[in-house]
C-alpha cells in the first residue's frame, strides 16, 4: 500500500510539473501571439492610414497641378489681343479697360449722385 501511495504521489508531482510547464508554454505562446498580432494590426493600420492620406492628398495635388497648368494672365491677354505688343499690354493693365456702365441710384433712380434720394 505504501508503494501505491508513493507511486500516486510521484504521478501527482509529475502531472503538476507537466501542468506548470504547459501553462508556462501557453502563456508564452499567448504573449508571443499577442505581440505578433498587435504588430501586424499596427502595420495594417498604418498602411490604411497612409492609403487614406494618399487619397486625400491626391485630390489636393490634382487641384494644384490643374491650377499650375493654367495659362498665366499675361499669356491670356496676349492671346486675346494678338495685335498688341507686350509694352501696350502693360499700359493696358495700368488703367480700367472695361469702365463700369452708368450706375443708377437705388433711391431716386437717377445717376449715382450720392444725394440721399433727392435727384
Amino acid at each position: 500500500m505504501r508503494a501505491l501511495v508513493a507511486r500516486a504521489a510521484a504521478l501527482i508531482a509529475q502531472i503538476t510539473d507537466q501542468v506548470e510547464r504547459e501553462t508556462a508554454i501557453d502563456r508564452q505562446a499567448f504573449a508571443e501571439g499577442y505581440r505578433i498580432g498587435f504588430a501586424a494590426g499596427r502595420e495594417v493600420g498604418y498602411g490604411q492610414a497612409e492609403a487614406d492620406m494618399q487619397r486625400a492628398w491626391s485630390a489636393v495635388a490634382a487641384t494644384i497641378r490643374r491650377e499650375a497648368n493654367q495659362p498665366k494672365f499675361q499669356e491670356l491677354e496676349a492671346r486675346r489681343y494678338p495685335d498688341r505688343t507686350p509694352a501696350q499690354l502693360t499700359v493696358m493693365r495700368g488703367r480700367d479697360r472695361y469702365p463700369l456702365p452708368d450706375r443708377q441710384c437705388h433711391t431716386c433712380g437717377g445717376r449715382v449722385c450720392g444725394c440721399g434720394g433727392a435727384a
